[in-house]
């Protein structure tokens, strides 16, 4: 077996790479997790330095209701008439 894409060029199909990042910060004596996400490459060009604009953000638990039913996509075909897929 071989690989399908080699590493190079799976390295230049991608033109943006956002990394995630999860540290530890003190916050009146607790521990707290701090999650950071930020630029390690824009544009097809690797960040001089590593990684640019870091920011924070938030992760929060999300309960769907009982009544939560996903979205249906559809898509119109050559006749023009919604199809559902």
């Amino acid at each position: 077996m071989v690989p399908a894409v080699n590493a190079t060029v799976w390295e230049q199909g991608i033109s943006t790479r956002i990394v995630l990042f999860r540290d530890w910060a003190w916050d009146d004596k607790k521990l707290r997790g701090v999650f950071l996400a930020g630029l390690e490459k824009l544009d097809g060009k690797a960040i001089q330095g590593g990684v640019e604009h870091v920011c924070a953000f938030k992760v929060e638990a999300v309960r769907l209701g009982s009544g939560y039913r996903p979205r249906r996509r559809t898509s119109a075909n050559a006749t023009g008439a919604d199809r559902i897929y």
